[in-house]
Order: C-alpha cells, then sequence, then structure tokens
C-alpha cells in the first residue's frame, strides 16, 4: 500500500549513476526477453546518517520471480565485490521497475528485510513518458500499529559531482538527424 508523499521523514540524495544503471539493466532484459513486459531487481548502495540517504551506486540482483528468492551466491559474490571497490557505501535499499508498489515488490521486500530491517525501495518507471521529472519514486518502509508494512514515498534531489555531470552530459549529447537518432563522441 502507498501512502502519501511526506517531506521531513528522510532527507534522500540519489546519484545519476544509479538511474543509469537500473535503466541499462531494464533496456538489456527487456531486448534479451523481446518484450517492455519485464521487472528487473537490483540492489542500492549508498550511506546513510541519521535521516540524511545518499544513494551512490546499484547492482543487480538475480531473482527467481516464480518465488521472488534472490540467487545468494550471486548476491554474496556481488556484495563481496562492492565493498572492495566501494568499503564505503552500504547495502540501504532494492531497485525495482515499474509504476506503483505491487504485491509482488511488497513480497520481495520481506525477503529483502532480512538483510536490513529499514530499507528503501526506488521504483524507475521505464515506460512513463514526458514530464520534466525523472520517472523514479523512491519509498521508505512504514510499520503501523498493527504491524502491518506500508510504503511511504518519500522525495529526493538528484545529486551530482562535477564527473557526474560531464558523464552525463556527454550521455545527454544525442542529435536528432534526417536518419534518426545519432550521438557524437568528443574525445
Amino acid at each position: 500500500m502507498d501512502l502519501p508523499i511526506t517531506s521531513g521523514s528522510i532527507i534522500v540524495l540519489l546519484h545519476p549513476l544509479v538511474v543509469l544503471n537500473i535503466s541499462e539493466h531494464w533496456t538489456r532484459t527487456k531486448v534479451a526477453l523481446n518484450s517492455t513486459e519485464v521487472s528487473v531487481y537490483g540492489v542500492l548502495l549508498g550511506k546513510q546518517q541519521g535521516h540524511h540517504v545518499e544513494i551512490f551506486n546499484s547492482f543487480e540482483l538475480l531473482i527467481n520471480e516464480n518465488n521472488m528468492t534472490v540467487d545468494n551466491e550471486f548476491f554474496v559474490t556481488r556484495e563481496s565485490q562492492s565493498k572492495q571497490v566501494y568499503p564505503d557505501l552500504d547495502l540501504i535499499g532494492w531497485y525495482t521497475t515499474g509504476g506503483k508498489i505491487t504485491e509482488q515488490d511488497e513480497l520481495f521486500n520481506q525477503q529483502m528485510q532480512e538483510l536490513n530491517e529499514s530499507l528503501l525501495v526506488l521504483k524507475l518507471d521505464p515506460l512513463q513518458r514526458g514530464g520534466e521529472q525523472l520517472p523514479v519514486r523512491i519509498y521508505e518502509s512504514v510499520v503501523d500499529n498493527d504491524g502491518k508494512i506500508h510504503f511511504r514515498q518519500v522525495p529526493y534531489t538528484l545529486a551530482t559531482d562535477e564527473a557526474e555531470r560531464i558523464g552525463v552530459d556527454h550521455v545527454a549529447r544525442v542529435s536528432v538527424s534526417n536518419t534518426g537518432m545519432s550521438s557524437s563522441m568528443v574525445i
């Protein structure tokens, strides 16, 4: 169940690399399965200090979609590799694609809470058209009085440093020509 957006609960900074990783994961899966009706899942890596959360990176997960279980061997290997490269980043949440929170997402969240009780959930809607905002929603898990978990959407700010801005600017340099879309690489 989605609760209304609240401000003041936590402050979330989202780095563009996370959005690019999720988009690439979904696109690769969509092409492999030749369908836009795909959901992908992964882990969010970042730092949390009190109510301030910064999401820096992510990695994909292999899951069995029939019962929403994570391939634990793959997860442990990827987590170990991530810790070697980014020792200061922790698992702070998970991501998936689609619109609002689904029953399948709730089942997946139950499994992920075994790793960390207070996880953020990031949903990227790759099929959302138009608009000036990124098609991203971030939720925090909230336990109500009867012990049921709900998801409250929280606002976020896109955070970039100089290197990220240069990279995103380069990726965004796509021009439309008479033959369709093309990009140019400047070295």
